[in-house]
């Protein structure tokens, strides 16, 4: 039998070495475990993700105006969301003016008042340009109370207006003439 011996490279011997931080591989915490991930943005976070120093990865070359292209796309549709919930709000409190007036009036006539002195007192309580009708029988009132709601003049913004509405009917008091 021939032996044949076959000559190998000698290979490098593979040393431990000092890794740097950004290759350096962190154990993540096991589940249960009271050892906790460092919060986005801390100190931590930044050392584990960054160089020795604390400084986060640096980004390619492309990647430099990204921050800024989407914060152009993004806080203009943050502002017509912010104008819109404005808006919507000011919708929502003519609708509550419009429910106290109708209440307030359909009261004053259930009472006996004059229809002159419950549409006093429903466009006092309504939004300016409210349209106030009254219906009544011999034993329930009715008052409707009708509003074009617009945005508030301070957004500067031109948005619709919203036809806003609300009834009351109350029974009459005693024996009041209610009479229209």
């Amino acid at each position: 039998m021939t032996t044949s011996t076959t000559n190998l490279r000698a290979q490098p011997e593979f040393r431990s070495a000092e890794v740097h931080p950004r290759f350096r591989a962190e154990a993540s915490p096991r589940p249960g475990s009271t050892e906790a991930n460092p919060l986005p943005g801390s100190a931590e976070a930044h050392a584990r993700s960054g160089s020795a120093e604390g400084h986060p990865l640096p980004c390619s070359v492309g990647e430099q105006g990204m921050v800024t292209a989407e914060a152009a796309l993004v806080l203009p549709m943050v502002a017509a969301f912010c104008l819109v919930l404005v808006w919507l709000v000011s919708v929502g409190v003519a609708q509550v003016q419009v429910v106290d007036a109708a209440r307030d009036a359909a009261r004053a006539i259930a009472r006996g008042e004059d229809q002159d002195v419950a549409a006093t007192a429903a466009r006092r309580t309504a939004p300016d340009g409210s349209h106030v009708e009254f219906d009544a029988s011999a034993e329930v009132v009715t008052v409707r109370v009708s509003v074009q709601a617009t945005a508030p003049r301070w957004l500067l913004v031109p948005l619709p207006a919203i036809p806003v509405g609300s009834s009351s009917t109350v029974e009459v008091e005693g024996d009041v003439d209610t009479h229209l």
